[in-house]
C-alpha cells in the first residue's frame, strides 16, 4: 500500500516524494530518477535507463552447458565486456552493439548448450558498480 501511495501522489498530485532505499527493484519501480551516493556525496543521478546505459554495463548472456567451451578464445572477442564461468554455467557481459550472439554460441560447438538467457542490466548491476 506504501508503494500505491507514493505512486498516487507524484502521478495524481504531481508532488516530488524523496524516498531513501537500498532495494533497487523497489527504486526502479517508484522513481523517475535516482541518486546514487557514496559517503555523503552523490556518485550518480540520471533516470534507471540512463543510469543503465551510461555504465556501459552491456547485457549478460548467461549459458548453461555440458562439455568444453573455449574460455580463452571468449575473453579476446570484440564487445566482449567480462566473463565468470563456473560449473558448466557461464555468465558473459557484451556490449550487443559490436558482438553478436551467434559469434558467442560457435565458441560453444564442443558443449550441448541447454539454456540460454540473456538480461538486461539492472539497477542492482548499476549499484555494485558504482560501489567499487
Amino acid at each position: 500500500k506504501t508503494r500505491q501511495l507514493i505512486r498516487r501522489i507524484h502521478d495524481e498530485d504531481g508532488i516530488s516524494v524523496v524516498m531513501s532505499t537500498h532495494y533497487m527493484p523497489e527504486a526502479e519501480m517508484l522513481c523517475d530518477r535516482i541518486a546514487f551516493l557514496r559517503h555523503g556525496s552523490i556518485v550518480a543521478l540520471d533516470t534507471p535507463q540512463n543510469l543503465k546505459r551510461h555504465l556501459k554495463l552491456g547485457e549478460r548472456i548467461c549459458i548453461t552447458y555440458q562439455g568444453e567451451a573455449d574460455i580463452s578464445a571468449l575473453q579476446g572477442q570484440p564487445g566482449v565486456l567480462g566473463l565468470k564461468a563456473e560449473n558448466g554455467r557461464m555468465e558473459i557481459a557484451v556490449d550487443r552493439g559490436e558482438e553478436s550472439l551467434d559469434g558467442i554460441i560457435k565458441l560453444f560447438s564442443g558443449a550441448k548448450i541447454t539454456d540460454i538467457e540473456i538480461k538486461e542490466p539492472d539497477l542492482e548491476d548499476v549499484f555494485i558498480e558504482l560501489a567499487r
